[in-house]
């Protein structure tokens, strides 16, 4: 079995960006980045910096701050960079901050999932489709404060299942250096979705997986 991250980012919500004054120049001059982008547009309503490991996307609701080298490095370097923009622009209409991780569960063989969770086990789905080959996904919602967190497992095709960690903050009228304080628990949410995921899919009882 094979247990990878293949998405980490930082999504920061408000009712007005302002893409235009996103740029590698302007990044680099508020000490926030300081290498050099790969491809950059800039416009109005949108403006999208790529780097090696990591990208910056922003529209008029929204700044999308995405690994694209996944390991705790670049999750250090969004959380930086997150913080740095929050301190920065302390006036904007902030909404909703969105900490996300993307873990992939690859299995050889016959698919091994722990999932228990028993809702409802009067209707059997599986008895209303006989003649299916059947795979089970699940959303979870799990609040514990400051942040409710979404759990979306997939099963992607019949050895592959992606699961999806979205720890949603309300942010809007919370005072900045609460704000920065959320972001500054990014490093934290990775482990602790790690976590979940190492103790819901294992080959055997008692065995450690590793990532």
């Amino acid at each position: 079995m094979e247990i990878k991250l293949v998405k980490s980012s930082i999504v920061i919500l408000a009712s007005s960006h302002n893409p235009r004054i996103i740029t590698p120049q302007w990044l680099k001059k508020q000490k926030i980045i300081n290498e050099k982008p790969i491809n950059f547009v800039n416009t109005n309503e949108f403006t999208f910096i790529n780097y090696k490991d990591f990208s910056v996307t922003v529209d008029l609701q929204r700044v999308i701050l995405s690994a694209i080298k996944h390991n705790i490095e670049t999750i250090e370097l969004l959380e930086f960079i997150g913080k740095k923009y929050i301190n920065l622009l302390p006036h904007n209409p902030y909404e909703a901050l969105g900490l996300n991780f993307g873990w992939q569960v690859k299995f050889s063989g016959t698919r091994e999932v722990k999932i228990d969770i028993q809702i409802n086990t009067i209707n059997n789905i599986s008895s209303t489709l006989k003649g299916h080959e059947i795979n089970y996904g699940c959303i979870i919602y799990a609040r514990k404060a400051p942040y409710l967190l979404k759990i979306t497992i997939d099963p992607t095709s019949e050895n592959m299942y992606y699961n999806n960690f979205n720890y949603h903050h309300k942010i809007k009228d919370i005072d900045i250096d609460i704000v920065i304080k959320y972001i500054n628990n990014f490093r934290n949410l990775y482990i602790h979705s790690q976590k979940f995921i190492k103790g819901m899919y294992s080959k055997k009882e008692g065995q450690q997986n590793d990532i």
